[in-house]
């Protein structure tokens, strides 16, 4: 009996597929070859020295082969799964925070509740003039001053901004003893840092899509706050605000959780 009769007798006898002289191990038949059995082992022990080193080269050369692809394969989807996370938590953050905080924000003043302090927050101010985005909050703060639902004004902000707000509030007839100013305020976590020292129910004077921010890190230092939006004008980098919003509320929910 020739060597590969002898061969093909063996591996019928154990069930096994017989590969023709040549023949190219396939992914199904290295399956059915390495059963963890002993007489499979028995099997392949009998065959001639070159034929079983052969056979088992072309065995471990294949599995090489299946186990670099797998394991590119799976670390292109780790790549694009954390790609697509990455991509997601700011949205996810954003609308997350945004549901939590939407009963504490009001867009008319008579149905908000009084309290005692409007933390107006900064943004630009002009050497002659404030920026629509800043006058607009300005502007809604002295709406609350008038309507005694709040009795202080506290203009946070960097040293510039907090002057010019005291200034336009000063000269739309706010008594100057009712306003306060944080210059320490460079951004809304350290305005609202610096107003939880005070241990004062606070209204939040800001845009729309700044509210929910301010509101969130409020009430992690729970401090009793709402939100009274400022929308008194089509801003022209409206879109732009809400893009850099985004990224804020990542870096806010990271530095409350993580970094703190």
């Amino acid at each position: 009996m020739n060597p590969h009769s002898r061969r093909n007798t063996i591996l019928s006898r154990a069930r096994l597929p017989i590969p023709p002289p040549g023949h190219t191990i396939r992914r199904r038949e290295i399956l059915s070859y390495f059963r963890p059995t002993s007489q499979t082992a028995r099997h392949m022990l009998k065959w001639s020295g070159s034929g079983r080193l052969s056979y088992l080269s072309q065995c471990l050369t294949y599995i090489q082969e299946m186990v670099d692809k797998k394991t590119i394969k799976r670390g292109f989807i780790s790549i694009g799964v954390i790609l697509i996370m990455m991509l997601a938590t700011p949205f996810m953050g954003s609308a997350i925070i945004g549901l939590q905080t939407s009963d504490q924000i009001y867009e008319r003043i008579e149905e908000i509740p009084a309290k005692q302090v409007g933390l107006v927050l900064g943004a630009a101010a002009y050497p002659s003039r404030l920026s629509d985005v800043l006058q607009d909050r300005v502007d809604t703060a002295i709406e609350l001053y008038d309507a005694k639902k709040i009795s202080t004004l506290m203009m946070s902000g960097s040293p510039e901004e907090a002057k010019a707000m005291k200034k336009y509030a000063i000269e739309h007839q706010v008594p100057e003893n009712a306003i306060t100013e944080d210059t320490a305020g460079l951004n809304t976590m350290a305005s609202i840092q610096n107003i939880a020292v005070l241990k004062r129910p606070i209204i939040v004077v800001t845009q729309r899509f700044h509210l929910p921010r301010a509101l969130f890190i409020a009430n992690t230092m729970d401090i009793d706050a709402v939100g009274m939006t400022a929308d008194k004008h089509e801003y022209i980098k409206i879109l732009e605000f809400k893009k850099r919003e985004l990224f804020a509320t990542s870096k806010a929910i990271l530095d409350i959780f993580i970094l703190k």
